[in-house]
């Protein structure tokens, strides 16, 4: 077991980088988006400022705009320009019921998740190429080799480490993205709806279903990366194209030959990865999701074929990952 835990934190000094940096910019790029929309709530203001004042005769800076609200029109006035605010993010906290804002909140968590999913997805791939093939370029795998671990524990431990551990970060940097969330979204609504907005926001289920996908995940994604993998142990050059090319090849001739979609669907099953958390969303934006993914959605992969062939592959793929690292020792 500690030679294990030896191979996880050597793949971790080697990977950490891209692991933390990529959803650190992408969460930089969410709290500038942030910061850009609750500045429009100051616009907003001021706005209802001048228009309110504007009606009574007094000057807009000599006080707050909220003091000032005493008749009818001025508070529809408020109101208002209140939902023009929350319009821009396509949220109305006082116009829905418990479990349309739970709903809303919902899909809104799920749209800015998307974004860490699929470049962690990029990332697992460039980190699946470069795991076999650098250690044979730079010859560290005959250093690695000497060393009293098995091929089958170095590749499985390659795996574990960029399905299970590495995407800790992105976990953590999601949960950040979603709180910052409902802090911006607290700075559009009305006095006294803040408390509602979080209370019903659903954050710790979702927190939940986060780790339980990308659990579920890691075997889900097996052979899509079990197979990146052994290209990487297998081919000397070009380890990138080869991985990209095969199974478009195979698939574009099954389809002239045979008709049939079953490798394009394989993959698209795999690669989307329908364990994690996420909204069905149909129509334009700010349309909400018209449903989101539950834990029987999670669970339910275990009761798909697709999902067990592709364990058995997958599997399959690690073998042969493990055996072609016997024979190739470098470039």
């Amino acid at each position: 077991m500690s030679q294990f835990a030896a191979l996880l934190k050597r793949e971790h000094l080697e990977h950490w980088g891209a692991f933390f940096f990529t959803p650190l910019v992408i969460f930089t790029l969410i709290f500038l988006l942030g910061i850009s929309l609750a500045s429009q709530v100051d616009d907003i203001q001021i706005h209802m400022s001048e228009q309110i004042h504007s009606n009574d005769g007094t000057d807009s800076r000599s006080s707050s705009w909220s003091a000032r609200i005493d008749d009818t029109d001025e508070r529809e006035l408020r109101d208002e320009l209140h939902e023009q605010g929350m319009g821009i993010l396509g949220l109305d906290i006082a116009g829905t019921t418990d479990a349309e804002l739970q709903h809303r909140l919902r899909s809104a968590f799920g749209a800015v998740s998307m974004p860490f999913y699929w470049i962690l997805l990029i990332v697992l791939f460039i980190g699946s190429i470069a795991c076999m093939h650098d250690e044979r370029k730079d010859r560290s795998v005959l250093f690695w080799k000497s060393m009293p671990v098995s091929d089958t524990q170095t590749v499985v431990s390659k795996y574990v480490y960029l399905v299970w551990l590495a995407p800790i970060a992105t976990i953590i940097a999601i949960l950040i993205a979603q709180v910052y969330l409902l802090v911006v979204l607290s700075a559009f609504v009305e006095d006294g709806m803040a408390g509602r907005l979080w209370s019903e926001s659903g954050l710790i289920t979702y927190t939940v279903q986060l780790v339980v996908g990308y659990l579920l995940n890691g075997l889900v994604i097996l052979p899509i990366f079990a197979y990146v993998m052994l290209v990487s142990a297998w081919f000397n050059s070009v380890p990138f194209l080869w991985a990209i090319g095969i199974p478009f090849w195979f698939s574009f001739f099954e389809q002239i030959l045979f008709g049939t979609e079953l490798i394009r669907k394989f993959i698209g099953y795999h690669i989307k990865m329908p364990t994690l958390p996420r909204g069905s969303f149909e129509g334009d934006f700010p349309d909400v999701a018209s449903r989101y993914t539950t834990l029987a959605d999670q669970f339910s992969i275990f009761a798909q074929g697709q999902f067990w062939i592709g364990l058995v592959i997958g599997i399959a793929l690690l073998a042969a990952t493990v055996y072609v690292r016997r024979l190739k020792n470098e470039i």
